[in-house]
């Protein structure tokens, strides 16, 4: 139990260390290591669009980009295309022919998303291809 109050201390400490002299927005997946427990995309929504992508500037107000706010990012996703290059946002069941694999892999390198922050870890990156893969459902 001292165990892993220590490293849960310790763990805190350096996440607020790591972020507390960044003058720009902290990157909290790339920071806190977290994970997609499910290929879902409530557990998409909450864990990379609340904290990534539906903010300030970004992808929280309509216009050119999708918006990924909780209750719309499926509607967007699924009807939405690319105002880059009209491919589709999410392609049901083809993550490498989907937009938003393209743009979180940076794959035509017009420029990685997040915009401005790190890579998403992989595991959350296969966590949004399983996702895709499975026929991309509104769970």
């Amino acid at each position: 139990m001292k165990i892993r109050l220590t490293l849960l201390l310790f763990s805190i400490g350096f996440i607020a260390q790591s972020c507390g002299d960044v003058k720009t927005t902290c990157d909290p997946i790339a920071t806190t290591g977290a994970t997609i427990t499910k290929a879902s995309l409530s557990s998409i929504q909450t864990t990379v669009f609340d904290k990534q992508c539906a903010t300030a500037g970004c992808h929280d107000v309509g216009g050119d980009s999708p918006l990924l706010t909780a209750g719309k990012s499926y509607a967007e996703l699924i009807n939405g295309t690319s105002q880059n290059n009209g491919s589709l946002l999410v392609k049901a069941n083809d993550p490498l022919q989907s937009y938003l694999m393209v743009k979180i892999l940076n794959s035509d390198n017009s420029g990685l998303m997040p915009k401005g922050g790190s890579k998403l870890p992989q595991n959350v990156i296969d966590s949004i291809s399983a996702w895709i893969a499975k026929g991309a459902p509104n769970d």
